[in-house]
This record gives C-alpha cells, structure tokens and sequence, in this order.
C-alpha cells in the first residue's frame, strides 16, 4: 500500500495513487499493468510471468476483481472443459473509477472535518 502522505505532499506517482485507492500491493499492481499491456491472459502465463505460484497470482486476480479492476471470462476447450482469461478494464475505464475513489474520499474526508468542527464547538 502506498503512503497516504507521499499522495497529500503531491509526490505520488499514478501507481501510488492506484495502490492507496484501491488497497493494492506490488504484486496486485505489477500482474495490473500486465493486463493492462496484454489484453486477456491466463493465470498461468501471468504466474510465470512474475516468477510466483499460481494460487498467489489467483489470490492477487481475485483481489483486482473485487476492486472491479479484472474481470475474467470463461472459454472452452474443443474437447471438453474450460478455462478462464483475465483482462483489465481500458485505462480511461480505470480512469474514470480513480476519479470516482478520489471524488468519494474527499466527500468523506470533509464530512469527518466537518464533524470534528461540530464535535470542537460543542466542547467550549
């Protein structure tokens, strides 16, 4: 996760911001810009990719589309059986749902100042 401060100080690179938003760690983000580079790809590819174990990239898979970052799609094997593809959504789709997270925090941040002001008067 990225460091909130680095994102107040106006330091914060895209990734960290992407990081802090959504939770994310250096694995989740890095098979993310995988995606994003290669269109649809299997776990499997993406494991060797990043050199990682199968059921850890699929724990990371399953955390970008709880996020609604990935999403997969399931194909069919000619002779029986299927597997699954991930892909991520378009950039400016990731765009859009980063404007949304930041839209949403700022709502929340000025609430709870708003109610720490309330809660300082009230205290006199």
């Amino acid at each position: 996760m990225a460091d909130p401060q680095k994102i107040i100080l106006g330091t914060a690179s895209c990734e960290d911001l992407v990081r802090c938003m959504m939770n994310l760690g250096d694995l989740e983000l890095s098979i993310l810009k995988s995606l994003m580079r290669k269109g649809s790809v299997r776990s499997e590819q993406l494991a060797k990719e990043h050199k990682r174990d199968r059921s850890i990239v699929h724990r990371s898979l399953q955390r970008l589309m709880g996020c609604g970052l990935v999403f997969r799609e399931k194909r069919g094997i000619p002779r029986g059986g299927y597997y699954f593809v991930y892909f991520s959504l378009p950039k400016e789709q990731i765009r859009a749902k980063m404007m949304e997270c930041v839209e949403n925090m700022y709502k929340n941040m000025k609430r709870i100042v708003d109610d720490f002001e309330l809660e300082d008067k009230g205290r006199r």
